[in-house]
């Protein structure tokens, strides 16, 4: 894993000339793709993924994702895990650690740009980020940025906010049911559930990546 060269690739500026790939790429669970509006995480998109914080957090959704990215000439960025990757849990998800930079801004305000920048420069396929949030209109810019980029933003945040108004192309909240399934509903832009809580069992992924990605992605 190298950190800090993501933002050494980056540019003041987007330009959006960045080879386009296919819109749609599959969740890797069955349940989650058909409750989707697209059918799957849709490239070029914010998504944020809203879990409680006080349990572990839901880094199983996106470990297919990220094994699905691992063919794209661009890096997987995490930009302020509140913990550094665990490298031995992200292989035993079938990552290559290899692709993953990791970026920790100084501010919450350095983190903001760093997730726009990293997403429109097009040196990443997707941006992991922990954003603290003081105005929700900052998401405008970071969509644009995902857009130009042609790259997945994914923001981990905590389901408090599930309420608060949001520019993000997709919502999901999250939690844990009593058997360790997870419970995935679908949130409307401005709070509100879209759909009734969708079971993926999950209990089948490594326990080393259970284990040791416990805290990793937890939301602000």
């Amino acid at each position: 894993m190298r950190t800090g060269q993501l933002l050494n690739k980056t540019r003041s500026w987007c330009s959006g000339l960045f080879q386009r790939h296919e819109p749609i790429i599959s969740t890797g669970f069955p349940e989650l793709d058909s409750m989707l509006p697209d059918g799957g995480w849709k490239r070029a998109s914010v998504i944020e993924i809203l879990s409680p914080a006080t349990k572990r957090s839901p880094q199983h959704l996106i470990m297919p994702l990220l094994s699905s990215l691992n063919n794209a000439e661009r890096w997987l960025s995490w930009i302020a895990p509140p913990e550094a990757p665990f490298g031995p849990a992200l292989a035993a998800a079938g990552v290559e650690l290899s692709k993953i930079q990791t970026v920790q801004p100084k501010s919450a305000q350095d983190t903001l740009w760093s997730i726009e920048q990293s997403l429109c420069s097009g040196a990443s396929s997707i941006v992991l980020g922990w954003p603290v949030f003081t105005d929700n209109t900052v998401l405008r810019r970071t969509k644009e940025a995902a857009e130009i980029g042609d790259a997945i933003c994914v923001l981990f945040r905590s389901s408090a906010s599930v309420l608060t108004p949001s520019f993000a192309d997709l919502r999901l909240l999250v939690d844990y049911d009593i058997d360790g399934s997870l419970m995935v509903s679908r949130v409307k832009e401005r709070g509100g559930l879209v759909s009734d809580p969708v079971r993926i069992d999950v209990n089948h992924i490594n326990p080393l990546a259970l284990y040791s990605l416990n805290t990793l992605l937890m939301g602000h």
